[in-house]
């Protein structure tokens, strides 16, 4: 897991690729004690206003907590909807967001991440739609504090993560929860996308059947060309390898959330040997583990259903324009 510490040498060499416009943030300061969730959150926007955030040394537990996230929800630029780089438009300046990475431990590949168009698991949403998402995640095991920055969140987005985190019923605040959000988040839009593009599609293939039926008479319609016919198949299969590519990650954060429960929240030798955790920590862990990864293993099957269904459209697709071209074609 070295992708969790700091590495100036890798921010060095990365600093370049971002863009710093600072705009305002939410703050979160998310702890669980004996009576449950409380959330602590402030905007701040200028570099004076960070400055007095991070004097109050915010990321210091909570009196009483057992565990807790601390989230900077990064705003999103004002950027056209499909810009690919847009989160890597950084709503501080870069003094602020250098300091952020000292405070946050943040690796410095999530430079590389965030200006990549592709779905990581460290962590990045697909630019090809509106709406992509980054985040990084620090764990202090000897705490229970999770650090996290999610980049590119719009006002909606920023609302949900707010609701979400706030109205939470875990036992503990387990490290994958802002993981798991973050896929909640991604499957979201990605399922948006789906009932779209499909409805599109199936409209699209009615007015196919439509030119081939006789008795439509002039009320036939004009067969879509084959050019558009072929982009929107490319588009659905673009959309079907993204869903299978997130579902894969998912698989991951399975994974990863199976890994912390054998390699750090051991009963026996305590996270990292520093810090033995508490049985009640361990059950409340053990609980959220378990819910967690039973949302993600939902969460892989709804997306195999999308993916068949974006084949389904495919299919679809591509025999009504094959019918549309035969029937054009002249008979000998």
């Amino acid at each position: 897991m070295d992708w969790l510490r700091s590495d100036d040498a890798v921010w060095e060499q990365n600093m370049d690729i971002l863009t710093f416009d600072p705009i305002q943030c939410q703050v979160l300061t998310i702890a669980r004690d004996k009576t449950g969730i409380h959330t602590r959150r402030v905007s701040l926007t200028s570099d004076q206003d960070w400055e007095s955030w991070l004097a109050t040394d915010p990321l210091k537990p909570a009196p009483e907590s057992s565990s807790q996230i601390n989230l900077v929800v990064g705003a999103r630029a004002p950027v056209e909807p499909l810009e690919p780089a847009a989160v890597s438009y950084l709503p501080f300046s870069e003094s602020t967001f250098r300091k952020l990475i000292d405070v946050f431990r943040i690796h410095g590949t999530i430079a590389r991440t965030i200006n990549r168009n592709t779905d990581l698991y460290n962590c990045r949403s697909s630019a090809s739609w509106a709406g992509d998402l980054a985040m990084s995640v620090t764990f202090c095991p000897s705490s229970l504090i999770s650090h996290v920055v999610m980049y590119g969140c719009d006002e909606d987005i920023t609302n949900q993560i707010v609701r979400r985190l706030s109205n939470s019923d875990l036992l503990e605040l387990h490290p994958m929860v802002p993981v798991a959000l973050f896929a909640e988040l991604e499957w979201n839009r990605l399922d948006k996308l789906v009932h779209e593009k499909t409805t599109a599609l199936l409209q699209r293939i009615v007015n196919m059947m439509n030119c081939l039926d006789p008795t439509m008479g002039r009320n036939r319609g004009e067969a879509p060309s084959l050019a558009s016919s072929i982009r929107d198949c490319l588009e659905m299969g673009n959309l079907k390898n993204v869903l299978q590519a997130f579902k894969r990650k998912v698989v991951d954060m399975i994974q990863h959330a199976d890994e912390l429960e054998v390699d750090v929240f051991n009963p026996s030798e305590g996270p990292g040997g520093e810090t033995v955790l508490s049985e009640a920590q361990l059950h409340g862990l053990k609980d959220s583990g378990f819910k967690i990864k039973d949302r993600l293993k939902h969460l892989v099957d709804e997306l195999e259903g999308r993916v068949q269904k974006c084949e389904g459209i495919i299919n679809g697709v591509s025999l009504a324009s094959q019918l549309t071209a035969f029937s054009m074609t002249p008979s000998r």
